[in-house]
């Protein structure tokens, strides 16, 4: 997926982030991270054919023997709690991974990004998402999820990219995405998401990019979508919206 160049001042704002996904952080940690994380981490792999992605990570039977945080591909860790060391990120995309997102993912509650994008995923987004009160950045576009967008994922009060675009995801898109005030890139398109675009859209204040095209959707566009004051880039063609 390409960015514009209308994007650049939204991209320098998540620099850090950048880097964290791409550094190796985990070298900031000198021990390893609560078991429940352990645990946790593993299940993506057993849940993803992890022995047929590009990039395994080295899992060992015993759960106790694992340390996701010792420059596992993907997976950055830093000292939180007390320099307890957490897992932050896990940055998986375009590594074959093939299966479903494990509920239990809902355990790596100090994570602030996740990138699943370009994989072969299928299944449903886990409720448990809305665990994950830290994430700023979600990616999981590009592969064959189903079912519909949690409504959980109004927990995330951080979140500032949602990208579930190119899935087969259905239903309406929850009403609670519009309380994610920091919001600033939503991108549901190439779905079949049906329904009407939430009333109360606008008060997603932050956001910059509204992609929705490609759809099913139906009814008329809110009159809320006016508040948007920073909007940038908003697509909703191909779909069944009617109305002025």
């Amino acid at each position: 997926m390409s960015y514009g160049w209308e994007r650049l001042p939204t991209l320098v704002a998540l620099f850090s982030l950048f880097l964290a996904r791409h550094s190796g952080v985990a070298q900031l940690c000198n021990s390893s991270p609560p078991v429940e994380e352990i645990e946790s981490v593993i299940d993506i792999f057993k849940a993803t054919d992890g022995d047929g992605w590009l990039h395994p990570w080295p899992v060992d039977p015993i759960v106790e023997n694992n340390n996701p945080c010792d420059y596992w591909y993907g997976v950055s860790c830093n000292p939180v709690d007390n320099n307890t060391c957490h897992v932050v990120g896990i940055s998986l995309q375009n590594n074959s991974l093939a299966g479903t997102i494990p509920e239990s993912i809902g355990g790596l509650s100090y994570m602030r990004s996740l990138y699943l994008s370009e994989n072969r995923l299928i299944g449903t987004i886990p409720k448990s998402i809305g665990n994950l009160s830290q994430l700023t950045i979600f990616e999981a576009f590009g592969n064959q999820l189903s079912g519909s967008i949690p409504s959980t994922v109004g927990n995330l009060s951080q979140l500032q990219t949602l990208l579930l675009n190119e899935n087969r995801l259905t239903r309406s898109v929850p009403g609670t995405i519009c309380q994610l005030t920091q919001l600033i890139d939503l991108e549901l398109q190439t779905n079949r998401l049906t329904g009407s675009i939430p009333q109360r859209i606008g008060e997603a204040k932050s956001l910059q990019f509204l992609s929705l095209d490609e759809n099913e959707l139906t009814g008329s566009i809110p009159f809320s979508i006016g508040k948007l004051v920073q909007l940038k880039r908003l697509t909703m063609t191909r779909n069944h919206l009617f109305g002025s």
